[in-house]
């Protein structure tokens, strides 16, 4: 397909899938440039006129219907970012208490440094964000090694 230059498709990320062991997958829409840095990456902020400084990657989560947002808190870290995806592992304090309501909480992903995803062609990403994506129920992090063990999670 012939695109006028200028107007080039621009990269963009989705949330693909977010499993039970808290490993939300990112694909994106053109083969990106792999960030080695992981930690420099989670930890890269940038300044907004109106929006202050924000992280590179911002990862939220919200109470769904009947949840206490206070026992929602996690960490999180950006484990792979090769060329089609990424990878963010989210720990959760109380894992428990995720999602067990009527209405699953919730995960917003907003990449505020589009200036930092560059495509193959040095196309970056706009400002974006991730629509919310619904949170599976989640396994304790004490108790994953043990499923793995036993073959009940890959």
């Amino acid at each position: 397909m012939y695109v006028a230059p200028g107007l080039e498709e621009i990269p963009e990320p989705d949330l693909e899938s977010i499993n039970n062991i808290g490993e939300a997958t990112i694909s994106f829409s053109r083969s990106m440039k792999p960030i080695k840095n992981l930690t420099e990456l989670k930890n890269a902020t940038v300044e907004l006129d109106g929006y202050g400084v924000k992280p590179a990657i911002e990862v939220e989560v919200f109470a769904g219907n009947d949840t206490d947002q206070s026992q929602l808190e996690f960490e999180y870290e950006i484990t792979s970012f090769e060329e089609d995806e990424m990878v963010i592992t989210l720990n959760f304090t109380n894992a428990k208490e995720v999602s067990i309501n009527r209405l699953p909480d919730n995960l917003k992903v907003t990449f505020w440094a589009w200036n930092l995803f560059v495509d193959a062609n040095g196309t970056t990403f706009k400002p974006v964000q991730i629509r919310l994506k619904s949170l599976p129920t989640q396994i304790p992090h004490g108790q994953i090694s043990i499923l793995k063990d036993i073959g009940v999670v890959a």
